[in-house]
């Protein structure tokens, strides 16, 4: 494996951050799109980043927010990935994590 990753591929902490958001929240973002359900699923977004990829901590915040768009437009509105974006970017911001 001589590839390379790409830039924007690079940290590898997306895809659990997103696939979390994604399991937990999709059904209620389809239906309402659920703050309270962005909420939690968010926070348990940075816990489990956190856990896992704790020297990469303060890489959270733009990878989860870029993941989240590319991982989930085609399930969410953009309004809808979009609060979804917002509301895992200011936790993590309240966190600390940057």
């Amino acid at each position: 494996m001589r590839h390379r990753i790409a830039p924007k591929m690079r940290h590898r902490i997306t895809p659990k951050c997103v696939t979390g958001l994604h399991q937990k929240c999709v059904t209620e973002l389809h239906q309402n799109a659920s703050q309270d359900c962005i909420k939690n699923a968010s926070q348990d977004c940075i816990k489990n980043a956190s856990q896992n990829y704790t020297k990469m901590r303060h890489r959270i915040t733009p990878k989860c927010v870029t993941g989240l768009h590319h991982n989930a437009s085609q399930d969410y509105t953009i309004m809808r990935y979009r609060i979804a974006s917002k509301m895992c970017h200011r936790i993590v911001r309240e966190i600390g994590c940057l």
